[in-house]
């Protein structure tokens, strides 16, 4: 049974509750990736160096009657030289079985509050091409393709 969905900031200091929501977190973590991809299996520390180490902010959306993190999304507080703050939208994710009401949207909203708070002039984001409803929501949130070459590399 599914209640009120709350989207809020979490928070270390205040979330005692770090540990319970890692089955969640991992969950969401594992819709997200392609068909097949490998990951290291997510930690209490993870969590813990994600929101001490650099400066992010980690939106959940969380289902009030279960106590389940039924969506997420991680905003990267980056400055560039020249530019000045922009935000990085990561790990945007809700779960399967609660799309359809809102949900990404209110999260959408809460990263929207949290960039202006922190001086952010613009938002960036990536998303796999084979994510059309995804792309089609953030194009009708006004994010618009920005034509680049993303590169990757593997470290040992």
């Amino acid at each position: 049974m599914s209640g009120k969905i709350t989207v809020r900031r979490f928070l270390l200091t205040n979330d005692y509750t770090t540990l319970e929501h890692i089955g969640d977190i991992e969950n969401l973590l594992v819709q997200l990736a392609p068909v097949g991809a490998t990951r290291k299996k997510l930690s209490a520390l993870d969590i813990f160096n994600f929101q001490t180490i650099g400066d992010h902010v980690f939106i959940v959306a969380e289902d009030t009657a279960t106590r389940k993190i039924v969506g997420m999304a991680t905003l990267r507080l980056k400055p560039l030289l020249g530019r000045g703050l922009v935000g990085e939208v990561e790990e945007f994710v809700v779960d399967e079985a609660y799309r359809g009401q809102g949900i990404a949207g209110r999260i959408h909203d809460e990263i929207v509050v949290a960039a202006k708070e922190h001086g952010v002039h613009e938002l960036r984001l990536t998303s796999a091409p084979w994510r059309v409803i995804a792309n089609e929501f953030y194009k009708k949130r006004g994010y618009v393709p920005y034509d680049t070459n993303v590169y990757r590399r593997a470290l040992p």
